[in-house]
């Protein structure tokens, strides 16, 4: 059985964290902190900042005030292992499925991943993608290009993923494959998951808790947590119960 929240150490510490640009104010003092091996999910209107935020933590934005603390250091990729899916999908054109996955392996240049091509085959047949591994991204579809990066993202096994909204592309059934796969990595890895979602229903499927954002400028409305053991069922009265909590949390901004 895992650990609640309450008991696990300290990941990531957020303190008075502002990201503005020019005179635009998106991010305003947020102060928060992330469990290890946790999975939070953040929600918000369209605009309000959640993908910033991502791209602050991951480094590559820098915040405009406060600082972002990962294990008690500020956060910096050459001492944490940060993975990020984006959007849209991110492949590189010139590099085929296999090593568009193997490309994160190798930026690491670490003896920490002999015997990496178990690995990748193992997360190449993970997330559906067994016999396109010499396929190059303009063969794919958009959905399997985003296969490929959240492939991309587990290989290297994370202390931190961010995930932005990483399932838009995908259909509902894949969708739902992915969403449980996304699961069991987590689980597998230990790694310490902020999952971007406007899909209300996907945030209290996936996440241990939830953050409602406001509009910009951004503060936290609330923090709801998700107390429901994986797997998760939709019709369940108590899920059915958080969903609604959400929805009218997220219908007045």
């Amino acid at each position: 059985m895992m650990r609640s929240l309450v008991e696990k150490k300290e990941k990531i510490k957020f303190t008075n964290f502002c990201k503005s640009f020019g005179d635009l104010l998106v991010l305003d003092r947020l102060n928060f902190s992330v469990p290890e091996n946790a999975f939070i999910c953040i929600v918000g209107p369209t605009g309000c900042g959640k993908t910033t935020l991502c791209n602050v933590i991951s480094t590559l934005l820098t915040p405009s005030e406060g600082c972002i603390e990962i294990n008690g250091e500020p956060a910096d990729p050459r001492i944490h292992n940060i993975s990020l899916v984006f959007q849209e999908p991110s492949c590189l054109p010139w590099c085929n499925v296999w090593d568009n996955i193997k490309f994160g392996l190798d930026m690491k240049k670490t003896k920490r991943y002999s015997g990496s091509e178990g690995v990748i085959q193992d997360i190449i047949e993970i997330t559906g993608l067994k016999g396109f591994e010499k396929y190059y991204p303009h063969q794919i579809s958009a959905g399997m290009q985003q296969r490929v990066a959240i492939a991309r993202a587990f290989v290297t096994q994370p202390d931190l993923l961010l995930m932005d909204e990483p399932f838009g592309q995908l259909d509902i059934k894949t969708r739902f494959h992915m969403m449980d796969e996304v699961l069991r990595l987590w689980q597998e890895i230990k790694a310490t998951v902020l999952y971007v979602t406007h899909n209300l229903e996907e945030a209290v499927y996936l996440g241990e808790q939830i953050l409602v954002m406001t509009q910009k400028p951004t503060t936290i409305k609330k923090i709801v947590p998700v107390d429901l053991p994986h797997p998760r069922d939709f019709a369940d009265p108590e899920f059915v119960n958080i969903r609604r909590e959400i929805t009218e949390l997220v219908k007045w901004w």
